[in-house]
C-alpha cells in the first residue's frame, strides 16, 4: 500500500466564529468533533452517490474505452467505483479541537482526488481529477449548524 496525506482546511469564517465560541467554553469538544466528523463522512460518502465534486461540479465522465472496460469485466460504469473501497474505506477522525474524514491509504485515492498525467506510473495514469474530499457549501452550513446546537447546550 502507499501512504500519503491529504489535508482539506476548511476556511469558513462563520464556522470559525462558531468553534472559537463553542472552545471557549474550555472543555473537551471531542463529542461534537465526533459528530462532525461522522456526518461529514456520510455526506462525503454522498458525493459518490451524486457523482458530483464538494463544489457541486459533475465529475468528468467515463471514457468509452474505459466504459467498456468496465463492462466486460462485469463492474458497474459507476465513476469511481469498482469494489466500493475508495467510498466504504473512509473513516471519521477528531479530537478536541479538529473533525476530518480520512481515506484509507489506496495507491488510487490521491490520483481521482488531483488527477494523473500519461507519464504516471502504472501508466498511462491520464485520469481527470474527481475530487471526493472536502468541503461543500452545504456541508458547510450543515457544520456551523451542528455547533450552534452544541453551543446552545453548553449555554444552557
Amino acid at each position: 500500500m502507499t501512504d500519503f496525506q491529504v489535508n482539506v482546511i476548511v476556511d469558513s469564517a462563520a464556522l470559525q466564529d462558531v468553534l472559537s465560541r463553542l472552545f471557549d467554553f474550555g472543555e473537551d469538544q471531542s463529542v461534537a468533533m465526533a459528530d462532525i466528523a461522522e456526518g461529514w463522512m456520510h455526506r462525503t460518502q454522498d458525493r459518490f452517490d451524486t457523482q458530483r465534486a464538494p463544489d457541486g461540479s459533475a465529475w468528468a465522465p467515463l471514457s468509452e474505452k474505459y466504459k467498456q472496460r468496465k463492462r466486460r469485466a462485469g463492474y458497474p460504469e459507476t465513476l469511481l467505483y469498482m469494489e466500493g473501497r475508495l467510498r466504504n474505506e473512509l473513516r471519521p477522525d477528531y479530537g478536541p479541537d479538529f473533525a476530518a474524514v480520512a481515506t484509507a491509504p489506496l495507491p488510487y485515492a490521491a490520483l481521482h482526488q488531483f488527477g494523473g498525467t500519461s507519464g504516471m506510473a502504472p501508466g498511462p495514469a491520464a485520469v481527470p481529477a474527481r475530487p471526493y474530499l472536502g468541503a461543500s457549501p452545504e456541508d458547510l452550513a450543515w457544520m456551523e449548524k451542528t455547533l450552534a446546537g452544541y453551543l446552545r447546550r453548553l449555554a444552557g
